[in-house]
């Protein structure tokens, strides 16, 4: 992600990697969100499908990419009833349904829940837009991002892959999931991103980050 011999180039350098950060040259921001308003029209829980992921099928070698995981998590869904898979690169999959023509938020809130995994795990900080479209879109994320998730998100607004030692375990909770559980981790979602803990990740934010580092104006 980031190149040092953009020192060069920069005097500030904004980041989401907690340990670049010096506040010499490289500050912390936060990913603000596509999305600020929750989707209209939300299916009822008993007339959602189970699950849905919206990712490309990309390839690194980044030793934190999660790209091979995005591929065990499209492979064992697959074989589940109610899976839908959306992006390029997944022909070979069953559950593919090509790449959504609406917008991202009208398509995942017909499921109860999103497989919402960075680019990256255990990388502090990196958290971008994917649990967060999860979040108004009003389903539940499977997520997988930093292993300091909980200091920024609390815990009962989604599911961490990272708690459970299998794809069967994590399925056999979700199947678990009851419909007055469920409602309770949209409400906790709508609580946290409408909290000062929420604020940060939002688009106002990032815009008094960036004026505040501003020496002159426009």
């Amino acid at each position: 992600y980031y190149d040092k011999r953009l020192l060069n180039y920069f005097g500030k350098i904004f980041v989401l990697y907690e340990e670049f950060v010096d506040n010499l040259s490289y500050f912390r921001y936060y990913h603000a969100q596509c999305n600020e308003k929750f989707a209209e029209n939300v299916p009822e829980f008993e007339n959602k499908k189970f699950c849905v992921m919206v990712h490309s099928n990309h390839f690194c070698q980044h030793p934190k990419s999660v790209y091979e995981e995005r591929r065990n998590a499209a492979q064992f869904f697959s074989a589940v009833e109610g899976f839908d898979l959306y992006g390029t690169r997944w022909n070979d999959y069953p559950s593919w349904r090509g790449c959504f023509k609406t917008g991202k938020l009208d398509v995942i809130k017909n499921y109860k829940f999103c497989i919402s995994y960075e680019n990256v795990s255990d990388q502090n900080g990196c958290i971008t837009e994917r649990i967060f479209d999860a979040f108004y879109a009003g389903c539940i994320p499977i997520y997988l991002g930093p292993k300091n998730i909980y200091r920024y998100i609390p815990k009962d607004c989604f599911i961490n892959l990272t708690e459970f030692s299998s794809y069967n375990d994590l399925y056999r909770f979700m199947n678990s999931i009851d419909k007055e559980t469920y409602c309770s981790y949209l409400q906790a979602a709508k609580r946290f991103i409408s909290s000062p803990q929420g604020e940060i990740f939002s688009s106002k934010q990032l815009a008094k980050t960036v004026l505040q580092h501003i020496d002159k104006p426009f």
